[in-house]
């Protein structure tokens, strides 16, 4: 053994478990015959024919055709373990722990008895895995689980552990009694069935992969058959509505939604896009794709294109080539950057855009100029822009952006120019039309025909989509930390209702108010991220910025105030535009309503510019695949207001939860759906009230205040209706009454 750490090169300089990557290529914890053959023909010093035959049968000592974790820790490292044994008897299959060193840790802790099960434990992580589990116990990192570790977490459990019941569960994984766990110690006990296991058993449970699942495991066997599978697991595990899969050596078990008789469940883990399941089907190259990284810890994505789909190969929006090896999972993306109707009017020589460079984030404001013939179809040659004779689009833009063909008169004061803010070069372009309140009017009510109205995005660079996802996963992470274990099994809940419905106040009502079957999703919400657009929104790199700029105006512009008197002071002595906003020099001298008027067009436009295009029509799209697919890390719920074309996204949610292999292959989940009440003017007191917090933060809320004011009625409406005619399309008459009735026919259709 020795011999072969020194062959690793670095890789024999760390952890068993850091060493064993060299031959797991799948990252699940296992290295197959063929794997581990790969890994030693990879090596710094390469160890091949019979003498890498001679390694792997010396390291496999249970002689079934893998190395486990285990198997490998007790050659590199038999500080930890001792080595197993081999396949005991029958009669010895199901040995008792080590209960001497129970009995001492009982006496320790002043109990007569045991204070928790390993079941209890092991149902207690709620949905996720034995090695998310870990992480997250493992508060420094360090690759163990100390006691004041366990005990600090202790409430993330669900139901939460007692002091007693931490220290004894951290006792009880501690294979070897050296006061820490590590991970394979955890999940070899978990195996086994009981805590205090001796070190042999824990041994041979690692490498007889028994399930103790009392959470969702990720079920991984290989070069067994379903009948061992269904022996290793145990007589009384009956497999009601789970499904056997096999690829290549790798046998999948899928749970769909039903809980065996000893509350066993299943998803899937050791995904590779190697798999074709595990890659959406009709990806050809050059088609626009989003991907899982295959690395441990919090999931990472990349946007990228397809370069190659025999091999599979992708190109990541960061410049790097990715394998299928590398990816846990493809799927197609909902565009290429290039947003619909695709008309290339933002070409035509004088139109005015807006953009945002990729090079030091830049905000620029421009005049397109005549193109040549030599000009490739994505370059834009620009007019009177200080050092930007033009751009490659898609090399250069992070956002491009063109006035409506309805609107351009409005953005006739644009002066190409580049820096500052985006409400600096919008509020220079823009001309307030003598009608203003006709003008809001119209800009909202347009905006429910023309999906991007008055401002049009034209391309969103996949790295910026890929910041806003990366964003959005982020909090999701940070939600679940300070879950406590609140959170069920992965689950579709959806919230369904206008603006301002009181949607995210179902977690506030008292738990006899709420259904016993969805008592438990309702309180999770508070610990989900929530999907919908202003969220989203949020999450995407520069908005928050930009819009507090825009929504600090109206504060700015109310006559008399103190912050406007400075400002007109500054304005006054000519200060550099970099450090006052310029909307509020051109303010000056200009009546209250006027003032008004503009600071409500810049928030609208800044909102609108990031909100219709980015994300309403691409980035949320994606964000419903991603947080589907992997539901088990990703705890979140979904917010519409099931107006217009949102109907549609609605639909697409709840018929990627119902399958199980769309648009990879992943775990069926239940729908929990709401759908509150709330009377109009329950609805407009809300929207004002949130607005005033919106200025009062500088962060977005819920959306533009008039425009919600202005489509009250018409969300609503829109909501019923949309509803209704679902109804019809499926064959259910909408004859019940109330709307959660209604809704209760809806969803009934939708549930795995």
């Amino acid at each position: 053994m020795e011999q072969l750490i020194s062959h690793m090169g670095d890789a024999g300089k760390g952890s068993p478990q850091h060493a064993l990557r060299s031959f797991d290529s799948d990252s699940d914890g296992i290295a197959a015959h063929g794997e581990f053959m790969d890994g030693l023909g990879k090596l710094p010093q390469p160890v091949k024919g019979e003498a890498a035959e001679g390694v792997f049968q010396s390291l496999d000592l249970n002689k079934d055709g893998m190395v486990t974790g285990q198997e490998f820790a007790n050659a590199f490292n038999q500080k930890h373990y001792v080595q197993a044994h081999g396949p005991r008897p029958e009669a010895q299959s199901h040995p008792k722990p080590d209960n001497g060193r129970k009995r001492e840790v009982l006496k320790d802790l002043g109990l007569s008895q045991a204070p928790l099960t390993i079941t209890q434990f092991a149902q207690g992580m709620g949905s996720v895995t034995p090695e998310t589990a870990f992480k997250a116990l493992d508060a420094d990192q360090n690759g163990e689980i100390s006691e004041s570790e366990m005990v600090r977490f202790a409430k993330a459990f669900l139901p939460p552990l007692t002091e007693k019941q931490a220290r004894y569960a951290q006792k009880g994984l501690d294979v070897n009694g050296d006061r820490r766990v590590v991970p394979q110690e955890m999940y070899d006990t978990l195996k086994f069935g009981e805590f205090f296991p001796t070190e042999d058993q824990a041994g041979d449970a690692g490498s007889s992969k028994k399930f103790l699942c009392g959470s969702y495991w990720y079920c991984m066997t290989k070069t067994r058959s379903i009948n061992q599978m269904h022996e290793s697991m145990g007589r009384k595990a009956i497999m009601e509505g789970c499904q056997f899969q096999r690829s290549g050596s790798d046998l999948y078990v899928w749970g769909c939604g039903q809980r065996a008789s000893n509350g066993i469940k299943f998803a899937c883990n050791g995904r590779s896009a190697a798999d074709s399941k595990f890659v959406e089907t009709g990806l050809s190259t050059g088609s626009a794709v989003i991907a899982r990284l295959n690395m441990s810890g919090p999931a990472q994505y990349i946007y990228g294109a397809v370069t190659s789909t025999n091999p599979l190969a992708v190109l990541g929006c960061d410049g790097k080539s990715y394998d299928a090896t590398a990816l846990s999972w493809v799927a197609a993306a909902k565009d290429d950057g290039w947003l619909a109707p695709y008309g290339k009017e933002w070409q035509q020589a004088g139109r005015r855009i807006f953009l945002r460079l990729l090079k030091d984030d830049e905000w620029v404001s421009a005049i397109v100029g005549t193109r040549q013939p030599e000009d490739a179809d994505s370059y834009l040659p620009l007019q009177g822009v200080d050092g930007l004779a033009g751009v490659d689009v898609p090399q250069d833009v992070g956002m491009l952006f063109t006035p409506h063909e309805e609107c351009q008169e409005e953005f006739a004061g644009l002066q190409p120019g580049r820096g500052g803010c985006l409400v600096d070069h919008l509020s220079k372009a823009f001309v307030l039309s003598e009608h203003k309140t006709t003008q809001r009017l119209r800009w909202v009510q347009k905006c429910r025909e023309e999906p991007q109205y008055p401002m049009r995005c034209v391309f969103v660079h996949p790295s910026i989509k890929n910041l806003g996802l990366s964003e959005f996963v982020k909090r999701c992470y940070e939600k679940r930390i300070e879950c406590n274990g609140n959170i069920p099994a992965p689950e579709i809940v959806m919230l369904l209702g206008p603006p301002a419905a009181g949607k995210s106040s179902i977690q506030r009502l008292p738990p006899e108010q709420v259904p016993h079957a969805v008592r438990n999703t309702a309180h999770s919400l508070k610990y989900r991220e929530e999907v919908n657009n202003d969220n989203l929104c949020d999450c995407m790199p520069g908005f928050r910025e930009q819009f507090s700029v825009a929504v600090g105006l109206p504060k700015e512009h109310q006559a008399g105030g103190a912050l406007w008197k400075r400002m007109m002071r500054l304005a006054q002595k000519d200060t550099a535009s970099m450090d006052l906003d310029w909307a509020v020099k051109a303010l000056r001298g200009k009546s209250t309503e006027y003032k008004s008027a503009i600071a409500w067009a810049m928030q609208w436009l800044t909102y609108a510019m990031f909100h219709h295009g980015p994300v309403r029509d691409s980035l949320a799209w994606d964000v419903i695949k991603v947080t589907i697919v992997d539901a088990p890390e990703l705890a979140v719920y979904y917010s519409s207001v099931m107006a217009g074309a949102a109907i549609d996204r609605t639909m697409q949610i709840l018929e990627l939860a119902h399958s199980s292999v769309t648009p990879v292959a992943h775990m069926p989940l239940r729908v929990v759906g709401f759908w509150p009440y709330a009377s109009q003017e329950a609805r407009h007191a809300r929207q004002q009230n949130r607005h005033r917090q919106e200025r009062e933060n500088k962060r977005l809320l819920g959306g533009n205040v008039d425009a919600n004011l202005v489509n009250l009625h018409f969300h609503a409406q829109q909501a019923e209706s949309n509803i209704s005619r679902r109804l019809l399309s499926i064959g259910e008459p909408p004859h019940v009454k109330g709307r959660a009735a209604l809704l209760r026919w809806f969803l009934r259709f939708y549930q795995p």
